[in-house]
């Protein structure tokens, strides 16, 4: 009786130390969850300012090459 006791108690034992590194593990792959969340927010961020420089770069060109057919098309005067 007395050693089912004991390998109880040590089934116990050995349960909650995987019950708790189980725990471990879970807060572990939120954190990673988290962090990948956290990446992918910044990421598309800076694809969205990239975008968005890269339509002020092409109004830019588009500005500047009416500039360029504007002043062929004036006659030159000295």
């Amino acid at each position: 009786m007395k050693r089912l006791r004991e390998e109880k108690a040590i089934i116990l034992q050995r349960e909650k130390e995987l019950s708790d590194q189980i725990k471990e593990e879970r807060l572990k792959a939120v954190e990673v969850e988290s962090e990948l969340k956290e990446r992918s927010v910044m990421e598309r961020l800076k694809y969205s300012e990239a975008m968005q420089h890269i339509a002020d770069l092409k109004q830019a060109i588009t500005h500047l090459e009416l500039k360029v057919n504007f002043v062929k098309q004036v006659p030159f005067q000295v």
